[in-house]
């Protein structure tokens, strides 16, 4: 099979946004007639992986070593990391696992030794480009296969700034792609400024590239109250439960709490595990939908909701905030991010869905015309 293509972005940390964007763009993929595969890089019962594994240790190792004052930083995202992993219990992964084994296909082989039978490897959307861990991330760059065989789809830095201990690796990496395209538009300063790659365009983040009626077809709804506030927060939603509660009573809505370790539900209100598919479906009947998540607020929009984007409360770095301000930028809705409850209180407004859908279209269309061509050119 020679119309093979590997993707490798995050999937494997029960994040139902990654999830989401990692399954459209292989579906998209898909009607493009190639056959994509997720490529499994966090399985290290493959001796392949394991090689890969450490040769991104390594690349931090070194780095490390000509910067120690990283170290802190370091370890501290590391561990913010495998947190937000122990946050969901046993019940939410094993509903993630499920997903991922029914809906996508994984390579057997060797697809490092084995390259030659992938027409190319995207490493798509999310924040797979992160400045920050010293060394960059081997995997996430495509190191392992041929540099012509490289294209990035929406690829996110999660960040504003290059660290001085990564910009001259940064360059090469990125100088090394076939075609590169990113989610945000700070992500086009970036690479124009740190690489010989001047094409470089923004592309819709993979889950809007579907229109609801796709995403209708896969998802669930479980019983539920019939009228209802969702809340998807990935951070602390302490300086909003105010409103929340406001705007449950005004409109005599229940209040659905996403289990993500973070909800803070009290009295009535309900906290749902969902699968994935029923992530979906609870965004889609819901009245209304307070988030702090990119992918809680493209739901949103893909279903024409009427909703609030609130800034969250990050542990760590705070510009990762530039993903949510690009969309809204791009979709001429920066009024609508909110930091407090103050903010919101007094605020109303009715979103131009025939407007953003108007855009969202020139977008879809630009974006998969990207893709094609990006594949096209290296069969």
């Amino acid at each position: 099979m020679k119309n093979k293509v590997g993707i490798v972005t995050y999937y494997s940390f029960y994040n139902y946004g990654s999830v989401c964007q990692a399954y459209a763009l292989s579906k998209v993929i898909e009607e493009l007639e190639y056959t994509p595969y997720l490529i499994d890089f966090a399985n290290l019962e493959k001796s392949w992986n394991r090689q890969l594994r450490r040769k991104v240790l390594l690349d931090r190792i070194i780095v490390t070593f000509m910067h120690p004052s990283v170290i802190k930083k370091t370890l501290l995202t590391k561990w913010m990391a495998n947190k937000a992993i122990k946050l969901r219990d046993e019940e939410i992964q094993e509903k993630f696992e499920s997903f991922i084994k029914e809906m996508f296909q994984f390579p057997d082989e060797d697809y490092i030794k084995n390259d030659k039978d992938f027409v190319s490897f995207i490493c798509g959307s999310d924040q797979i480009w992160q400045l920050e861990p010293p060394g960059l991330h081997y995997i996430f760059f495509l190191r392992f296969c041929s540099q012509y065989k490289r294209i990035s789809y929406a690829a996110s830095f999660g960040t504003t700034t290059v660290p001085e201990y990564n910009r001259k690796r940064l360059s090469k990496y990125l100088n090394e792609f076939k075609t590169i395209s990113v989610r945000e538009d700070i992500g086009l300063n970036i690479v124009r400024e740190n690489s010989q790659q001047k094409n470089v365009v923004q592309v819709l983040d993979p889950v809007l590239l579907k229109k609801s009626i796709w995403w209708e077809k896969i998802m669930a709804m479980p019983v539920l109250p019939s009228k209802y506030i969702v809340c998807y927060f990935l951070g602390s939603p302490e300086d909003y439960l105010e409103v929340i509660r406001k705007k449950a009573i005004e409109s005599n809505l229940s209040i659905i709490w996403i289990a993500t370790g973070f909800e803070q539900p009290i009295g009535d209100d309900i906290t749902f595990k969902p699968t994935v598919n029923e992530f979906i479906g609870i965004i889609k009947f819901a009245n209304l939908v307070f988030t702090d998540s990119l992918h809680g607020m493209e739901f949103s929009i893909i279903f024409h909701k009427h909703f609030y984007i609130c800034e969250r409360n990050y542990l760590t770095s705070s510009e990762q905030k530039s993903r949510i301000e690009s969309l809204l930028n791009l979709l001429d809705l920066k009024k609508i991010s909110f930091k407090y409850n103050a903010d919101i209180i007094n605020f109303d407004f009715r979103l131009d869905y025939m407007k953003i859908d108007e855009k969202l279209k020139e977008m879809r269309n630009f974006s998969m015309q990207y893709l094609k061509n990006a594949l096209n050119t290296i069969d």
